[in-house]
């Protein structure tokens, strides 16, 4: 009886019928949306993938270079956030037009706004909160720290001008509004996780801190009045973009921050999240209308 049913199994093995590699249309779509094909994208609608579908990175990506933002396996995206992520208006129109929750958010971190040149940026933006679109966290402190600067304070403006932003701004400079604490809360996750270190890589960064932090006092009166835990803004050309922060701790004509984001997620001379020590004389209190 033995050998007839392994002979039976085997058989079956032989015989059955072969098992498909064919991912499924969702993750079609999302390899789609990360590769930019757009044909692939409108066939993965057509054979039924859902435009609010979410999943990790590993699911649809192989490696694991590239942008900071991509880099770990298990973080969520959706094809708008990882379509706005890319820039690619083209693939956002698709998910759109295929109905697209324009507020399912896979991450705190993520965003539906492209990120994209100025005017191209501004028109999306436009169009999605005219289907409902509500700012996050991430889009509102970004939208402060643009405030003003050259080619981007239109998009400020249409994010700060969105309904429901105005009575959120206190809460977000407060630190208490609920999505601005998710926010931080993972962001400070990621870092944990990202910036793990040896026991040795620790004390030197330490070092190299207590070192920047009694270079110079020369800054010093650059932020005064702001308490710890405000949120400041990089000055106006000083990086290659715009950067909003939270004060953590300051010494002298040195401040410690903790990164919220920038506008131009393509630029890495900050990443959010991140903590670092830096001149003081180079950000200026973030303003709320």
């Amino acid at each position: 009886m033995a050998a007839y049913l392994r002979n039976l199994i085997l058989a079956a093995l032989i015989c059955g019928p072969a098992l498909s590699a064919e991912p499924s249309a969702n993750t079609r779509l999302m390899q789609a949306v990360w590769q930019r094909d757009h044909d692939g994208i409108a066939a993965a609608l057509k054979d039924g993938a859902s435009p609010n579908y979410i999943a990790p990175f590993s699911e649809f990506k192989s490696t694991y270079g590239g942008p900071a933002w991509s880099s770990h396996p298990d973080w969520l995206a959706s094809p708008l956030g990882l379509a706005a992520r890319w820039g690619d208006v083209a693939a956002m129109d698709a998910l759109i037009e295929a109905g697209v929750d324009v507020n399912l958010h896979a991450r705190a971190g993520e965003t539906s706004l492209p990120a994209a040149n100025p005017r191209v940026t501004r028109d999306m933006t436009r169009r999605l909160i005219e289907r409902g679109y509500r700012p996050t966290a991430l889009d509102i402190t970004t939208a402060l720290g643009l405030r003003g600067a050259e080619g981007w304070d239109d998009w400020a403006k249409a994010v700060l001008d969105a309904p429901g932003v105005a009575h959120r701004l206190a809460a977000i400079e407060a630190g208490t509004d609920p999505d601005y604490q998710k926010l931080i809360a993972e962001q400070k996750a990621d870092q944990d996780r990202s910036q793990q270190k040896t026991e040795t890589e620790a004390f030197e960064g330490q070092l190299q801190e207590a070192e920047q932090a009694a270079q110079s006092v020369k800054a010093e009166q650059a932020l005064m009045g702001v308490a710890i835990g405000d949120l400041v803004c990089s000055k106006p050309g000083i990086y290659r973009t715009k950067y909003v922060a939270r004060v953590e701790a300051r010494s002298q004509g040195r401040i410690q921050l903790k990164i919220i984001g920038g506008y131009n997620r393509a630029i890495g001379d900050f990443h959010s999240g991140e903590m670092r020590w830096d001149d003081a004389e180079k950000w200026i209190p973030c303003q709320i209308r």
